[in-house]
This record gives structure tokens, C-alpha cells and sequence, in this order.
């Protein structure tokens, strides 16, 4: 989720249903996920009983730090450093010639 907005923009959800084919993709890697953690057993080196309740709960947890740990790095680099407007002009040419 969080490479859907690499500026200054907290609210990566933003217009987040008008693109199907991600939507699409998301769900598709959150159902493999979910099916091979319950039931990939010795195959994929999971428990082969699957997780419990409380498993996914920390799964979960630890998945969304990212999405705290983006919000903390924005605010770094573009409220406190002030490093940019957060966007990059590829066009510019830093030679001396």
C-alpha cells in the first residue's frame, strides 16, 4: 500500500478503487497468502496446523508497522527536513560543461 504515494500524501487509500487490475492483484496475493499460511503445512515450512486467532492478529500487527513507519518517514523528510515538495525534476543536469 504504501507505494501507491511516494509525495507528502498521508492518505495512500486515496483513489485507491479506481484502478481494478491493483485491486485485483491485492486480493490475490492476500488469498494466497492467507491459504498457504493455513494450509501449506510442511510444504512451504508453516505450521501444519495452520495459525491461530491470535497469530494473525500479530501477522497483521507487524504488516501494518509499515504503513506507521511510512507515516513517520514522510513527516521527516518533508515536514521536519523539509527535503523537497515531493517532487523530483528528472530534467535537471548538475554537469559543469
Amino acid at each position: 500500500m504504501n507505494c501507491r504515494k511516494i509525495d507528502e500524501t498521508f492518505n495512500f487509500f486515496e483513489g485507491i478503487t479506481k484502478n481494478t487490475v491493483y485491486i485485483f492483484i491485492w486480493c490475490f496475493i492476500v488469498i494466497v497468502q492467507i491459504l498457504l499460511g493455513q494450509y501449506g503445512g510442511v510444504f512451504f515450512s508453516c505450521y501444519r496446523f495452520g495459525l491461530s486467532g491470535p497469530q494473525w492478529g500479530v501477522c497483521i500487527g507487524l504488516g501494518a508497522t509499515g504503513l506507521i513507519v511510512n507515516v513517520f518517514g514522510k513527516t521527516l523528510v518533508f515536514y521536519v527536513l523539509k527535503l523537497g515538495d515531493g517532487e523530483i525534476d528528472l530534467t535537471e543536469n548538475d554537469d559543469d560543461e
